[in-house]
């Protein structure tokens, strides 16, 4: 397994934490990255099973109050096109 380089700009604790990684024994680098791995796939699965949810919560909302649903999703469609207009100037 290779080193970790870590970028110049990178805050003191980050650059600690990666030397100190980079000192381990290999054993332990593959353990703790199949644990990070364990651990981020975990957390994507309770993600995805809370936005299920909150879309079938929506459903509910949008047979019982048509209008207030009907301007929630505007709202939310408003934000996501202005959070991805911000997002082509940044990159731009």
């Amino acid at each position: 397994m290779k080193d970790i380089k870590v970028p110049e700009k990178a805050p003191k604790f980050i650059k600690d934490i990666i030397n100190k990684f980079n000192q381990l024994p290999l054993i332990l680098k593959i353990l703790l990255v199949v644990i990070a791995g364990y651990i981020a796939f975990k957390l994507i699965s309770l993600i995805f099973i809370i936005s299920i949810m909150s879309l079938s919560l929506m459903g509910v909302t949008i047979a019982k109050y048509p209008l207030i649903s009907i301007i929630v999703i505007l709202a939310l469609s408003e934000s996501i096109y202005l959070i991805y207009n911000a997002y082509k100037k940044k990159v731009k």
